[in-house]
Order: structure tokens, then sequence, then C-alpha cells
């Protein structure tokens, strides 16, 4: 009798752990995270734009093509 009891409760907690306990995911790879990038000037006309989004060539930053071949 004490024995079906026991089992009748740990089948219980089993349940409970494993479907009423689990914990919250985050959702990290949902989330905009912001994240600071260098920024550097445009050898031509000084703006300043992020270097992912710059334009090198010899060794210089461009902000455009336009400013690359120098409109």
């Amino acid at each position: 009798m004490i024995n079906e009891i026991l089992v009748v409760l740990v089948v219980i907690a089993i349940v409970y752990f494993l479907f009423m306990k689990r914990p919250a995911v985050k959702n990290d790879s949902k989330k905009t995270e912001q994240k600071s990038e260098d920024l550097v000037a445009c050898h031509t006309c000084g703006t300043y734009t992020s270097i992912s989004e710059s334009i090198i060539k010899g060794g210089e930053y461009y902000c455009s093509q336009e400013c690359l071949e120098g409109k």
C-alpha cells in the first residue's frame, strides 16, 4: 500500500517537473540588441559612418561610392 502511494507520488512529481516547472526560455535571438560600432570619417566629405558601412580603399574610408570616385 505504501509502495503504491510512493510510486504515484514519484510519477506525479516527475510529470510536474517535466511539464509544469519548465524555465522560461529567453528569446534572445528575437530581441534586437544594439551594439556599439566604431565610426570613421569619410576622407572626402567628413561624414561619419560605421566601419561596416564604409568603403575602404587605399587605407582611407569613404561614406559612399560618390565620395570614393570624388564627385
